[in-house]
């Protein structure tokens, strides 16, 4: 609402853009927790669930405004229908309980022959062996609305750059690092034997500081016109070692030692990379503008 609020009063410009969606990029990685809550998911790949329906709009929306140069909200978006959703099965979650998410509700042989393979193939033990419960079905819904969402989205960028007669690999490009970085880091918790079910809370640190990294990044370069640098984006890239590392079973409590050391030396790596590029981001601007940060009032002039 403070964005369609400064657009109706004429006073939005891309600095108010920038902290908006900044502090937006950041509450992207906060809020699935509390949902997590709200649905009963714990600490386990359901997690993902939530952070897919904030990481995949958000970066793709970016991404979009970016190359077309306009914020188009699409028929069901995060701001609007998603948060209204969110506060939704906070309500229901009050009156219902978290566990009542997990029960089956319904069932049907079509479905469980849908489910069974999906649940065997990509290990989400959580999944019932029969029947639907409302959390599969919140599930199914939001993947299949986002993922449907962001395809439109790049067909709309394609096939913008197509009439400019600019290049089309370029864009594409562009999503590689986070086309890598969440398929990785959705592996990892998957497979590993400490990421959530040691270290939750630095897993959780290092997957969303790198999030943020790449899209005030992308926020950045739109705003100052410059180029968007995926092969910079150098946390993205190293979550793919993450999932190597848990994997190889070789000397089991020698690798597990191993992927406990990169786990802590890549979350100090990522929050502090993304931590000195806002702080380098808000001197720059209070510099430009003669102002404090995070007080009132105008610098006093010598």
């Amino acid at each position: 609402m403070d964005g369609k609020q400064a657009r109706k009063t004429k006073s939005s410009s891309p600095l108010g853009m920038l902290f908006d969606h900044g502090c937006d990029a950041i509450n992207a990685g906060l809020m699935p927790i509390a949902m997590a809550a709200a649905l009963s998911c714990g600490w386990t790949t359901k997690m993902f669930m939530v952070l897919w329906s904030a990481f995949v709009p958000f970066y793709f929306q970016t991404w979009e405004e970016y190359y077309i140069g306009t914020m188009i909200l699409p028929s069901f978006n995060g701001p609007t229908e998603g948060l209204l959703m969110a506060a939704g099965i906070c309500i229901m979650t009050y009156f219902v309980g978290p566990d009542w998410w997990h029960q089956v509700i319904y069932h049907h042989p079509l479905l469980d022959a849908v489910i069974q393979p999906i649940r065997t193939t990509l290990g989400f033990d959580w999944m019932p062996t029969s029947g639907v419960t409302p959390f599969l079905f919140v599930f199914a819904f939001t993947v299949t609305v986002t993922g449907l969402t962001a395809l439109k989205q790049v067909i709309t960028v394609l096939c913008f750059v197509y009439k400019k007669g600019t290049s089309m690999v370029k864009p594409i490009v562009d999503l590689l690092p986070f086309l890598v970085f969440f398929p990785s880091v959705l592996t990892y918790a998957a497979i590993s034997d400490i990421a959530f079910k040691q270290y939750p809370f630095v897993t959780h640190l290092c997957v969303c500081s790198t999030f943020v990294e790449m899209l005030v990044h992308m926020m950045v370069s739109h705003i100052c016109h410059g180029e968007i640098m995926p092969f910079h984006r150098t946390g993205a890239w190293l979550t793919a070692v993450l999932p190597l590392l848990s994997y190889y079973q070789a000397g089991y409590y020698y690798t597990l030692h191993i992927e406990t050391v990169a786990l802590a030396v890549f979350t100090v790596y990522s929050f502090t990379r993304t931590g000195l590029m806002l702080y380098q981001m808000c001197n720059e601007v209070a510099d430009e503008l003669g102002i404090y940060v995070l007080r009132l009032g105008k610098r006093r002039v010598d």
